[in-house]
């Protein structure tokens, strides 16, 4: 059964990741080539979880070949009714802010990090 998920929480997108999925990079170097972030609002489908020094991480696609690596309190479970409608604007909502695209790190996705790794 699948679960659909939609994004609430950016700063728990781990964008540095050198995940690979099925040829596909789970990273920000992926999503630079089609202009996307995965901000808040965007839904998903978890297809897998990885294991990393913060925990489980979800690896949820977002597009055909955009797969986001998230810790779990970073999304919610929706009905695949919200999701079915809310996916074609995944690339409207997901749209890259000039910021993000030149960012060479996430600031809040550090921050989040740092938080976890000293137990906040």
């Amino acid at each position: 059964m699948e679960t659909f998920v939609k994004i609430i929480n950016s700063a728990k997108v781990r964008s540095n990741s050198d995940l690979v999925i099925s040829g596909i990079q789970a990273n920000k170097n992926a999503w630079n080539e089609y202009t996307f972030y995965p901000n808040k609002g965007v839904v998903g489908v978890i297809i897998g979880e990885a294991q990393s020094f913060e925990g489980t991480i979800f690896l949820v696609q977002c597009g055909d070949k955009i797969i986001v690596p998230i810790l779990p309190d970073g999304v919610r479970e929706i009905t695949y009714s919200e999701f079915s409608s809310r996916y074609p604007q995944n690339m409207q909502v997901g749209k890259t802010s000039s910021q993000q695209m030149n960012s060479a790190f996430d600031v809040d996705e550090m921050m989040d990090s740092f938080g976890k790794m000293l137990g906040f």
